[in-house]
Formats: structure tokens, sequence, C-alpha cells
């Protein structure tokens, strides 16, 4: 995997908001028949075949067992710090770095209109709307320079527009960020 965010981004895209988490080194999303988490550049995923309270019991004891024969960060990449707290869904961040795994998170063209590449990192997360009908999906990007980040949100404003959204509203914040907001009902 290369890098501890890597790891991480892996097992992101593998947890669900609704999944238990528990505490066994670091965080670890448990469903029934899973245990997943990560730790320094590994992702680590154990599958059980049935459900009994012991299987589980030694499935999280070999969780442990391989954590602590790892050496490496547990901490989240800095880029989730980014992300407003207020009405965010737990757990829905996701960590990515190209537009394949962005479009598997929520899809957004069949083209790289993000311009997304090995020197971008982004990610995406679930915020609740005050119409509880409704999931707002935001999703970050860091480009290397303000210039790539330019023509990569005119590429997503030209896509957008091109796709019938009749409002797109933007608002400069700071000399490097611009806030995109788009209609919550697609054409």
């Amino acid at each position: 995997m290369g890098a501890p965010e890597n790891a991480f981004g892996i097992y992101s895209f593998n947890r669900n908001p609704q999944d238990d988490f528990e505490i066994i080194g670091n965080e670890t999303a448990v469903t029934i028949l899973t245990l997943n988490t990560w730790k320094g550049q590994y992702f680590v995923h154990i599958r059980l075949y049935e459900f009994s309270d012991d299987i589980r019991e030694g499935a999280q004891n070999i969780v442990q067992y391989i954590k602590n024969q790892i050496r490496g960060t547990t901490r989240p990449p800095d880029i989730l710090k980014l992300l407003p707290r207020d009405h965010l869904v737990r757990n829905s961040e996701r960590y990515f770095k190209n537009h394949i795994i962005l479009n598997k998170i929520h899809f957004t063209a069949d083209e790289n209109i993000l311009m997304l590449n090995e020197s971008t990192i982004g990610v995406a997360a679930e915020y609740l709307h005050e119409n509880p009908e409704y999931t707002l999906y935001v999703f970050l990007i860091k480009y290397p320079t303000p210039k790539d980040a330019t023509i990569a949100y005119n590429s997503y404003k030209t896509h957008l527009l091109a796709k019938g959204y009749p409002t797109i509203t933007t608002k400069k914040l700071g000399s490097q960020s611009i806030v995109v907001q788009t209609p919550v009902d697609s054409p």
C-alpha cells in the first residue's frame, strides 16, 4: 500500500457509518461477519464465516495481535481535519486519490472531470440535511497548486452546467478555497 494514508483509504472505503466501532488498538469497524481496521501502511480485514461470541472474541484477539506487530501510525490523514464537524455523519469520511474511487463513493462522471491524479488527495463525507429525506455529499480535494485547483473547478462547473443544474453558486473563502453549492435535487 505504500503509505498509511492509502491503508486508511481502503479502510474508510470498506466501513459504513452504521457499522459498530470498537476500540481494538485504534478504531475497528465491526459487522456481524467482518472486522476491518488499519495501522501504518497495513489494512487488516478478517472475515468470519459464522457468528458466535467465541469466534468474534477470537477474531478480535487476532486483530489485536496483528496490530501489536505493526509499527506505524493510526492517525487519519490530515485532510480529514478540514471537514466541518457540524451535521457530519459519523464515520462517513472516505479518503481517495483518483476518480474511479470517488465514483464508487459517489458518482460524479465517467470522465475524470476533477482532474484527479497521483498528486491529488481527497476526502468525501456525508452530512445530514435539515430535510431528513436528503443526504448531502461533500468532497474536498487538495491539488498541488492553486492553478490546478482552478482548472479542475472550471471543468467541474462546466460539467454541472452541461447536466442542467439550474444554479451554481460560488463563494471565495480565503486565497485558495472556493465553495461550490449546487441544488440538492438533481435534474
